[in-house]
């Protein structure tokens, strides 16, 4: 059981609702936080009931039960008073936003962890709060988030899943060491990544959400009955793109001195522990027990393009732009997606600017990563 610290809780979605109860259930005084504009009728069913609902699937290491959360609340000065540690569990575009909102209220003690930044989520916050005068909280981030989860309805959530051995890294990871002994009561299988760039690089939610579900659109676009979005959406056409994708991703790393895992291996050493297996990525994708409950998207108007498009394959695109890295597959989807949306996504998403990486050469960004 985890006592004596106060965690808050960014978001009000799946994620966040999984890492609010199960840290309360374990101890943990839990503080949850919703932007009001950004899901103004997410938190008040929690307010009225007092807490959420956590459901286990027998996943080892997550708790179940009614969880009351100590605070739920749109007040940011409420929300991160007395916080030890402050949890990003929102999608990448709300990054931004909620930093913003809180940008008063954080503190040099304080932890900071996004979970997970998609690509460069540490470098841009970082950005925005080094702009307000004193000391920098400590900020890392995690490759992915730590749980798989859906809402049952609007106070109970339930786990299906839960990586195993999810790399994370500080900014600048000279202080990564110190932020894996302070997340280990609370998280006892993180990995050490050399860098925010390198947990950036081996996020697979725009590797693999991008292909899948473009080359799924027809079915969404149709209102289909409702489909498994790995189970049914990965075919082995589909699974062969992802794999182009990846190699595109791995590429990036290698010119920038990165040895980087294959999506095969990092969600086998993920999810083996719960029964994944498979010779291929799209056999581990389509076969995966944690993957059971992941129902696809009812539009294409859903994060897994409006989100790991811009705020991953479009960093990725300009990244590997920057160091002479070719991108086709990438570049492809970026302008399919942005076509099936109406949106340009490289306008609207992540710049290499607002990383603070812009004009860096290889060497540059790999320093400013590790030693700040």
């Amino acid at each position: 059981m985890t006592h004596d610290v106060t965690i808050t809780v960014l978001g009000g979605g799946n994620g966040a609702f999984a890492a609010a109860a199960d840290l309360t259930l374990k101890g943990a005084t839990v503080h949850l936080l919703e932007v009001p504009e950004l899901a103004p009728d997410t938190i008040a069913p929690v307010q009225t009931r007092g807490g959420i609902e956590l459901v286990n699937s027998d996943v080892a290491g997550v708790a179940a039960g009614f969880a009351p959360v100590a605070v739920v609340t749109d007040d940011p000065e409420a929300a991160l008073a007395g916080a030890d540690m402050v949890l990003y569990v929102v999608p990448a575009y709300a990054e931004r936003r909620f930093t913003e909102f809180c940008l008063p209220y954080f503190r040099p003690e304080q932890l900071v962890v996004l979970f997970c930044g998609s690509f460069g989520g540490a470098l841009e916050v970082a950005s925005l709060l080094s702009r307000r005068s004193g000391m920098l909280p400590t900020i890392a981030e995690t490759e992915q988030l730590v749980y798989g989860a859906f809402k049952q309805n609007a106070t109970t959530v339930k786990v299906g899943g839960l990586k195993a051995g999810l790399a994370c890294a500080a900014l600048p990871a000279t202080q990564t060491r110190a932020v894996l002994e302070r997340l280990q009561p609370l998280f006892s299988g993180f990995q050490t990544a050399p860098s925010v760039l390198h947990t950036s690089l081996r996020n697979l939610n725009p590797v693999v959400h991008a292909p899948v579900s473009l080359l799924n659109a027809g079915r969404t676009a149709a209102d289909k009955p409702k489909w498994r979005y790995y189970w049914e959406g990965v075919t082995e056409p589909v699974g062969r793109v992802v794999e182009r994708v990846d190699a595109e991703r791995v590429a990036v790393g290698q010119a920038l001195g990165m040895a980087l895992p294959g999506a095969r291996e990092v969600l086998l050493s993920w999810y083996e522990h719960q029964g994944a297996r498979g010779r291929t990525l799209g056999e581990v994708m389509s076969t995966n027990p944690a993957y059971e409950i992941a129902w696809a998207p009812q539009t294409l108007n859903h994060r897994f393009l409006t989100e790991d498009i811009p705020f991953g394959l479009v960093p990725l695109e300009a990244l590997g732009r920057a160091i002479g890295v070719s991108t086709p597959v990438i570049s492809a989807l970026i302008t399919l997606g942005s076509e099936l949306v109406s949106t340009d996504f490289r306008t609207e998403g992540r710049t290499l600017a607002r990383l603070g990486l812009e004009g860096l050469s290889s060497e540059e960004i790999r320093r400013q990563v590790e030693t700040g």
